[in-house]
């Protein structure tokens, strides 16, 4: 049974199921419910939920299996330079979105405006960031990291980017240009966990690339489901192999190059950090 359990596949399944099917499970049919029965509103209801689910039992679940497994002290979740990675990725990946925007708008027409700040702001904020959360638990706490153990950081990088890609194969609107852009952050996202072997680089950068977007107004990966959280909006009129079209500005040719220029500057950052058995790998 030990055997079976430590094996990289074997942890891959049940480090999914733990640390992101048991909080799903708890989240909806049982705390949405018991919420409901005590009388709180849907808004913090919703809240409550995704907070304590994502945030806390999500990160909890996959320190205690994988510590409890792999004999080891979990140390991609320690707080150490907590802080100062946290706001760089999130500041640069702001910044990002803006200088894309920016840069599509030399090529094509754009108009933004003002729409203002409604009370749905926090909520969809909080979803956005559970839901990055899940995806760089699964992907890259999860996926990435035990095949990169196995495998080598290349062959993890190629394996968990395309299964990043094609886990967005049922967005609206995708197209193949779509599955190369999401390819090319799944790879980014892979290279700086490995950059520093800590969650917060890939986390928050990730956040900050998916909240841009919506605060800007434009389309989150083929859907308009957090429009109601945008503070301005944004319309850009060209061809969509330069605005993105439907899918978003991350489907722009543009952000294509740029995601895979950074993902190139990381990869060779964090090639030069280890050793010479491992570049070989």
């Amino acid at each position: 049974m030990k055997k079976i359990i430590n094996h990289p596949i074997s942890r891959i399944i049940l480090g999914v199921i733990i640390s992101l099917g048991i909080p799903m499970l708890i989240n909806k049919p049982i705390l949405k419910n018991l919420f409901k029965l005590i009388g709180l509103n849907d808004t913090i209801n919703g809240l409550i939920r995704v907070s304590f689910a994502s945030v806390i039992l999500m990160p909890v679940l996959y320190i205690w299996f994988y510590k409890k497994v792999e004999k080891r002290r979990i140390t991609e979740w320690s707080f150490d330079k907590f802080f100062k990675e946290s706001m760089l990725a999130l500041i640069l990946s702001v910044a990002s979105i803006s200088f894309l925007v920016f840069l599509c708008s030399i090529f094509v027409d754009i108009d933004i405006s003002f729409s203002g700040i409604t009370g749905q702001l926090i909520p969809g904020v909080l979803l956005i960031f559970s839901l990055v959360l899940i995806e760089e638990i699964a992907f890259r706490g999860i996926l990435y990291r035990i095949l990169e153990e196995q495998l080598g950081m290349n062959w993890a990088l190629l394996i968990s980017g395309v299964l990043f890609g094609l886990a967005h194969i049922t967005n609206d609107n995708i197209t193949f240009q779509s599955l190369l852009g999401v390819i090319s952050g799944g790879l980014l996202m892979g290279a700086l966990f490995s950059y520093r072997r800590r969650m917060w680089l890939p986390i928050f950068a990730h956040f900050g690339w998916n909240l841009a977007q919506v605060l800007f107004g434009i389309n989150l990966s083929g859907t308009d489901q957090f429009s109601d959280i945008a503070i301005l909006e944004t319309t850009l009129n060209g061809p969509a192999a330069i605005t993105g079209g439907e899918f978003g500005i991350e489907n722009s040719i543009f952000a294509i190059v740029f995601v895979t220029i950074i993902f190139v500057v990381f990869y060779k950052l964090t090639k030069k950090e280890l050793p010479t058995e491992a570049n070989d790998t």
